[in-house]
């Protein structure tokens, strides 16, 4: 509003063009707070697909995992570990999370990579 009015004599006085210079600001405002918000918007789907892409990067093969197992007995220099440690260790050697060392220490035991005996581990014979 200030912008459309001018100072004549002891009043201020309206310009003739002072509606359409206002709905001109109106409209670029708008559309600058939609550009920022789509920006904003795509930005935000852009990090969620990242980081649903990187929590689920997660695959194994069983030559790997075996390598793992062995490395983790002959590493500790034990024939049986307790399952707190041998998770521990997983988690250490390939740089995952608990959930993730929990389910190959299950595909582990499920292909008799290892024995679970009272919640000591030990390598399958």
């Amino acid at each position: 509003m200030a912008l459309c009015r001018r100072f004549q004599g002891a009043r201020f006085v309206r310009d003739a063009d002072c509606d359409q210079r206002e709905t001109y600001n109106l409209n670029v405002c708008n559309m600058n707070n939609v550009v920022v918000i789509v920006i904003g918007v795509v930005l935000v789907l852009a990090l969620v697909y990242l980081n649903y892409r990187h929590n689920h990067r997660f695959s194994f093969d069983e030559s790997r995992l075996r390598a793992t197992v062995d490395r983790i007995f002959r590493e500790t220099g034990a024939s049986m570990l307790s399952k707190k440690d041998f998770i521990y260790k997983l988690k250490q050697i390939l740089n995952c999370t608990q959930k993730e060392a929990l389910y190959l220490y299950g595909l582990a035991r499920g292909k008799g990579m290892i024995v679970d005996d009272n919640k000591e581990v030990r390598l399958a014979a």
